[in-house]
């Protein structure tokens, strides 16, 4: 990482879960819940400030959808890479048929 502030967007858990009867529905009426977690970083070498006003910023860009919901807000200095640092976690729910 050499560019900052920098952003950085990864899955960090997640679980697929089949509905009642999923097994033994025809297929294209199989339903299962979908629900990812990823954590966006937000890092800046210059303040803590920044990557507030950055993460700030995120996080009603991403609440906004419905399907999604903050499920944690850290802050930190890294002192490996001497940035600060903030993480945000968010959870997605969809629902699909197979």
């Amino acid at each position: 990482m050499d560019s900052f502030p920098c952003i950085i967007i990864t899955q960090v858990a997640g679980s697929d879960t089949g509905k009642l009867g999923y097994r033994t529905s025809p297929a294209g009426s199989r339903l299962r819940l979908e629900q990812p977690v990823i954590a966006v970083n937000v890092y800046s070498r210059d303040s803590m400030r920044d990557v507030y006003v950055i993460g700030d910023n995120i996080i009603p860009l991403l609440i906004a959808s419905g399907a999604c919901r903050k499920d944690s807000d850290n802050d930190d200095h890294d002192d490996e890479l001497s940035v600060y640092a903030r993480m945000l976690t968010f959870s997605f729910s969809k629902y699909r048929n197979d």
